[in-house]
């Protein structure tokens, strides 16, 4: 069982969120979605809890890991799509 550390975790991501939401604002109609605090706790990643494995690596989600996410992620799209007029 590994754990990243949430300071490790959030120098893993600094750039690559910088750089997405740089590529975001330049886009109009674009959104994102952060699911990290879906997957880690306030201390960090782990990758097995609940009897379940998350993460393959430390940059990669498990299919079971990835499908705990499948209604945040729906809710999430829900939200922004709009009916046709």
């Amino acid at each position: 069982n590994e754990t990243l550390s949430a300071s490790d975790v959030r120098a893993a991501r600094g750039r690559s969120i910088a750089t997405e939401n740089e590529a975001i604002a330049a886009v109009d109609g674009v959104d994102s979605i952060d699911l990290k605090r879906s997957v880690c706790g306030r201390r960090g990643c782990t990758s097995h809890r609940d009897d379940l494995w998350y993460f393959r690596d430390p940059g990669h989600l498990t299919v079971p890991g990835a499908i705990t996410l499948t209604d945040r992620f729906e809710d999430h799209l829900r939200a922004l799509v709009r009916p046709s007029p």
